[in-house]
């Protein structure tokens, strides 16, 4: 009876439990709302006065989180550039678009180089990053990704091999920080190859040629097979 008594309130409010005699009246309080599970959303039932379902509707899970934490969920405020804030395996995602500028970049003998480089998609998630170039400044979640023109940087999948470098654990505060620490730790001439349309084998032969230009040749990227919605998602695999 204990079972069956369980089973009713959970299914029923407790309202109906009490009129069908499995509990007292006394101890029959009013059922609000019922939170259900399910494979793909999470379902929020409000009951009315009658005891009986009124109204139902999908909820966001981290609304629900943050209504039983009972604290106000926001991002905070969000750093220029961010063109994403999610949740992926567990941890926190980040995007944002870095501007075509010119940067100095250190190779492992030290030898510095002062190129062009196109506007960058800078992704992070957990203590992963990744690196994509585009054309221009994203706006729409079809627009396409392109190989980033540098070595360290996996073809397609964009994973950068951080090697001894000190990246923070990815966060709204700490992206612009992984950034710098990107572009100021030492290349070397890992993953150089595929990354230009005129020069597929060594990415910096090609980016010594550049050096003391003003812009990058946009017509040398190469396109990958993914686009910023994929990136946005977390749908890259590797």
């Amino acid at each position: 009876m204990e079972a069956m008594m369980t089973q009713a309130v959970g299914i029923y409010s407790a309202l109906e439990a009490a009129r069908a005699g499995l509990m007292s009246a006394e101890n029959a309080q009013r059922l609000l709302g019922r939170v259900d599970l399910y494979d793909e959303t999470i379902l929020l039932t409000r009951y009315g006065q009658d005891g009986k379902p009124a109204t139902a509707f999908e909820v966001d899970p981290r609304d629900l989180a943050a209504a039983f934490a009972g604290e106000t969920l926001t991002t905070g405020l969000l750093p220029k550039g961010c063109l994403w804030v999610g949740r992926q395996k567990g941890a926190e995602a980040v995007g944002m678009y870095v501007p075509p500028a010119r940067h100095t970049l250190r190779n492992e003998g030290a030898t510095l180089y002062d190129v062009p480089l196109p506007g960058l998609v800078f992704a992070g998630n957990g203590s992963e990053y990744r690196v994509w170039a585009v054309k221009a400044h994203p706006s729409e979640e079809s627009e396409r990704l392109f190989h980033a023109p540098l070595p360290n940087v996996n073809l397609g999948s964009g994973v950068i091999c951080q090697g001894s470098a000190a990246f923070p654990v990815c966060s709204v505060a700490t992206i612009r920080a992984a950034v710098k620490v990107f572009f100021e730790s030492a290349f070397n001439a890992d993953l150089s190859n595929g990354k230009v349309r005129t020069e597929k084998e060594n990415v910096w032969r090609y980016l010594t040629q550049l050096s003391g230009t003003e812009t990058f040749p946009l017509e040398d990227l190469l396109a990958t097979r993914f686009t910023v919605g994929d990136a946005l998602r977390g749908e890259i695999a590797g």
